[in-house]
């Protein structure tokens, strides 16, 4: 009973070992997690201070007693101008400039004997030739081992002298393009000026002085530029000034202006109001061009023109007079000519063709030959001037109509509301030329079934409008399709003092609008 008592107590004790081993194991385990997880976070924060190390605006050097670069960081490496592989186990007198190598020197030596820190500015020389000065700050150390480093740190001015540089050259190209835009406002062919909110000039160029006779100096100084103005010209701009301060968008004007010539020059001038960043008004400015040049030949361009216009006119009323005088002429001529050949005729056929049946024949054969004859000369004298011109312009444009019908495989309809149109022949003759002008036009190019021509009064004004069911066509083309034709219709109406309108489109029909002023019409 004894012996047995005694194992079970050895038997437990080796049990309760055995669990505080595990226990001391699990334990070990939990500080070599947190260990590992210190490490880590140890890493981690070496890593971040190596890159703020690196990243730091300043350049880091660590020497040895001998003066070698040992450590250098990232910023130390570009303001050196060397990277940072070839700095290491390099002498930093290397990198100092001739002229600062024996101070340097002489500073370093004093580093190695005494501890602390110490400050020196020292000028560096880096591998592409360019040199800086620096302001360095140096820490020596001794670790207890005996050995002996000494940290520096330092910041070049070279970053500030190259803003420096940068600066002077900004403002120099500021000032090149300052002077640039000076020369091209001063020197542009028109006017230009800037009005502040206090109306006074803050601003005007060379060719508007040059122009008027009065320096850039004498519009500054002045309180209103009225006051070196004539008091006419003066109320016109001080108005329009008025009217461009008050609106928004630009002002347009023109004005008169005396310039050094002695002469009033017609100027047409765009005004705007400027703002400033915050959007506070600042005041005007102007653009000035002198039209004077530009007004007279416009004038004597329109002059010419209605000159032309009026030739074109009196030509027109020639020709038709022409028309008119052939016509008759070849009505009274030829008419009477082929009417004393038909009464010859029949006289020999009933004179001598009973007997003789050959020249029955023959007579035959003339009075046909003298028919066709007698219709060329009718179609002759139509196609210059319509008998039916005579009576008025209703029997005439419906003689065209059924003309056209006749010669055509369209069918051609006239609408009028009043048969009565009391109209002078130059208003008939023209209208007519018209309406038989896009007739033809009509038939060559429309491939229209139907045409119809409309004609009202309505008041003081005579509407004549013809319209197809025709294809069309793209009405920036119009120039390609019988442009001349056109363009006799339009000056043909202009004379009349009246206008044309084309509205057309694509297998859309044509349609040309007239209206003309019954003014004059009666003269």
């Amino acid at each position: 009973m004894h012996g047995e008592a005694n194992k079970n107590s050895v038997k437990g004790t080796a049990g309760d070992e055995v669990l505080n081993l595990q226990l001391r194991q699990i334990e070990l385990e939990k500080q070599n997690a947190e260990l590992r997880k210190k490490y880590a976070e140890l890493e981690e924060s070496h890593t971040r201070l190596k890159d703020f190390y690196n990243i730091s605006p300043m350049g880091y050097l660590t020497l040895d007693r001998y003066g070698l670069i040992q450590e250098a960081n990232h910023t130390a490496s570009n303001l050196l101008g060397v990277a940072e592989a070839r700095l290491l186990n390099t002498e930093l007198t290397h990198y100092v400039a001739l002229d600062s190598k024996r101070y340097w020197l002489e500073q370093f030596a004093k580093f190695n004997k005494d501890s602390g820190n110490s400050s020196l500015d020292l000028v560096f020389s880096s591998e592409n030739g360019t040199t800086f000065s620096a302001r360095l700050e140096c820490l020596h150390i001794r670790h207890p081992n005996g050995q002996s480093c000494v940290r520096i740190a330092f910041s070049g001015n070279s970053s500030a002298e190259s803003m420096s540089q940068n600066l002077v050259k900004f403002r120099r190209k500021a000032d090149d393009k300052k002077l640039l835009l000076q020369n091209v406002l001063d020197h542009a062919p028109i006017g230009i000026w800037m009005l502040g909110t206090d109306e006074k000039i803050k601003f005007i160029n060379l060719t508007f002085c040059n122009a008027v006779g009065i320096s850039e100096p004498q519009f500054k100084a002045a309180n209103h530029y009225s006051d070196l103005l004539p008091p006419s010209v003066s109320i016109n701009c001080m108005r329009s000034d008025r009217e461009c301060l008050t609106q928004e968008g630009l002002h347009f004007s023109r004005e008169y202006l005396p310039f050094v010539d002695g002469k009033d020059h017609l100027l047409e001038i765009t005004k705007a109001k400027i703002y400033d960043h915050d959007g506070q008004l600042l005041g005007l400015i102007g653009l000035a061009a002198d039209i004077t040049e530009r007004e007279r030949m416009e004038s004597g361009l329109k002059q010419t023109q209605m000159e032309l216009r009026e030739l074109a006119d009196k030509v027109e009323s020639w020709r038709e007079e022409e028309r008119k005088r052939i016509a008759r002429e070849v009505h009274d001529e030829l008419g009477q000519v082929l009417t004393a050949l038909r009464m010859d005729v029949t006289w020999l056929d009933m004179k001598f063709s009973v007997d003789n049946p050959e020249l029955r024949v023959k007579t035959v054969g003339m009075n046909a030959l003298l028919d066709r004859a007698g219709s060329s000369v009718r179609n002759i004298i139509a196609n210059l001037r319509p008998m039916a011109l005579d009576v008025g312009l209703v029997p005439a444009l419906d003689w065209l109509c059924k003309d056209f019908s006749e010669r055509s495989q369209c069918r051609f309809v006239l609408q009028v509301t009043n048969d009565n149109l009391d109209l002078s022949e130059k208003f008939v003759v023209v209208l007519f030329r018209v309406v038989q002008e896009l007739l033809t036009n009509t038939v060559r190019h429309s491939c229209a079934s139907e045409v119809r021509v409309a004609l009202e009064q309505q008041g003081s004004i005579l509407q004549l409008t013809v319209s197809d069911d025709g294809k069309g066509y793209m009405y920036e083309q119009q120039a390609a399709i019988t442009s001349f034709g056109l363009l006799g219709v339009r000056e043909r109406v202009l004379s009349l003092g009246g206008t044309l309108k084309i509205t057309t489109a694509p297998q859309q029909g044509t349609s040309v609008h007239v209206v003309v002023p019954m003014e004059g019409s009666k003269e």
